[in-house]
């Protein structure tokens, strides 16, 4: 099965020079992918204690990713409630680090975040090569 090279919307139209065997067809199967790896991240948390399971950053990410794919803006707030161990601190970590970025530093939380350029390319380079090694993005 031929997989996309990208991850937005258009990606899956053009056959790759080599077919990959592993990785999700198009951007509903890269969806689901990653909505079953943030799944497999929360039911973890049901059988480690917390701080072994935990990995907010990471967490927010796929999010984002997740988001992204389906054309919805996210807040900082929204991930901070959605995911354990998640806070304020890690959304600064984030849009320091050049991975997101939002538009009024100012407002905290409750402004929308999103990935960068450099951010997005990432995600979608890693999802790609945890894919073509038939491993998971979690």
């Amino acid at each position: 099965m031929a997989e996309p090279t990208d991850l937005s919307p258009t990606a899956g139209q053009g056959a790759p020079a080599e077919p990959r065997r592993t990785a999700p067809n198009g951007t509903g199967a890269i969806l689901g992918w990653l909505r079953r790896a943030a799944r497999q991240r929360r039911l973890r948390q049901g059988f480690f204690d917390s701080s072994f399971a935990i990995d907010p950053a990471w967490d927010m990410l796929i999010e984002l990713a997740i988001a992204r794919l389906e054309g919805r803006s996210v807040t900082a707030n929204r991930l901070i409630e959605d995911i354990a161990g998640a806070n304020l601190r890690w959304v600064r970590v984030l849009v320091e680090k050049g991975y997101c970025e939002t538009d009024d530093a100012a407002a905290g939380s409750s402004a929308p975040i999103r990935f960068t350029a450099r951010g997005w390319n990432e995600m979608r380079r890693y999802v790609q090569a945890a894919a073509d090694a038939g491993g998971s993005v979690a």
